[in-house]
């Protein structure tokens, strides 16, 4: 747009806030999710899956769910971190290790870990064993099912490419809690992805 004013100094201000359905979808975040103090981490992770998988499910239509999930690792995950690589090494591009985009990005994960650490930095397993963590439980399923209408009600009325968006966000979100950022491209191929592949 064009600004005209008739004195030599002037002032354009410009507010921008998120619209009603931003608001709205942005409530999922602070909706309960299936977790308990009680659990140890194998319990937790297998429940997290099967209600993130269920979640998934009731937001995007049947045809559309492996190739989202695929696409979801792919694109954000799988040229930065390739199973345990980190960025400098599988990003397709020239990076240098001393960059300032480079460092300030391991300044943040170090600061989300040090902040939040992920549930499986808190545990004393070594190796990880995802396939045999997340599979299906009627246990898991009916817990998960308890708490994924609440969350899906804040996708209700979204356009499909929005609510994809957010839905990566949200899935993001909780498996960086869950397992960290550098396991997440592990965890979406053995916990979300093979499980829907195989029902």
């Amino acid at each position: 747009h064009r600004v005209e004013t008739k004195s030599n100094t002037s002032i354009s201000a410009n507010i921008w806030s998120a619209s009603k359905t931003v608001h709205e979808v942005n409530k999922a975040w602070l909706e309960s999710f299936p977790v308990d103090v009680d659990w140890g981490f194998v319990e937790t992770i297998r429940v997290i899956s099967e209600f993130l998988r269920q979640l998934i499910k009731a937001i995007l239509p049947k045809d559309r769910i492996l190739g989202y999930v695929t696409e979801l690792k792919q694109a954000r995950y799988e040229s930065l971190y390739r199973f345990g690589e980190n960025i400098t090494s599988a990003c397709p591009f020239k990076v240098y290790e001393e960059s300032q985009a480079i460092k300030e990005h391991n300044k943040y994960l170090q600061q989300v870990e040090s902040e939040a650490p992920s549930f499986l930095s808190q545990t004393d397993i070594k190796e990880t064993a995802y396939e045999m963590w997340c599979n299906p439980s009627n246990k898991a399923e009916k817990k998960a099912a308890e708490y994924v209408p609440n969350v899906k009600r804040h996708f209700n009325g979204l356009d499909q490419g929005m609510a994809e968006i957010y839905l990566g966000n949200y899935i993001e979100d909780l498996a960086s809690q869950i397992v960290g950022f550098e396991e997440i491209v592990k965890y979406l191929e053995s916990c979300i992805l093979r499980p829907l592949s195989e029902k």
